[in-house]
């Protein structure tokens, strides 16, 4: 009876290795798809883009904004959006100069006043 069951043993060892042995071939084979797929929607994209791109160059800006937000995993336009404010506010920094600066953005002193015109004769002692 021992012998019975070890020969069973022995056959279901070798049934779950050539399992195993398909479900890795499988397993390639599907990364081989999603690789081949990847391939061809990057193809793709990039055809697409070069033709909007000879149409109309500004017409890319929503692709762009779509691949980007693909990458992120997340809407790319409130993530724009935020570093235009943050960027907007850096210029805004610039331009007022450092704390306690005169002028201009770059601390440049503020500009000579206008002459007034030549300066007044006062008349001679007699």
């Amino acid at each position: 009876m021992q012998q019975h069951g070890s020969a069973i043993t022995g056959q279901a060892d070798q049934h779950l290795a050539a399992l195993s042995k398909q479900v890795a071939g499988l397993q390639q084979q599907l990364a081989d798809k999603d690789a081949e797929h990847a391939r061809a929607t990057y193809e793709a994209e990039t055809r697409r883009m070069a033709a909007v791109g000879k149409i109309d160059p500004a017409a890319m800006l929503p692709i762009i904004r779509q691949m980007v937000s693909e990458v992120l995993g997340t809407p790319a336009l409130p993530v724009m959006q935020a570093h235009t404010a943050e960027d907007a506010l850096h210029g805004q920094a610039l331009a007022a100069g450092p704390p306690g600066a005169m002028g201009g953005p770059m601390g440049d002193p503020d500009p000579v006043p206008p002459n007034p015109g030549p300066p007044q004769q006062q008349d001679a002692p007699q």
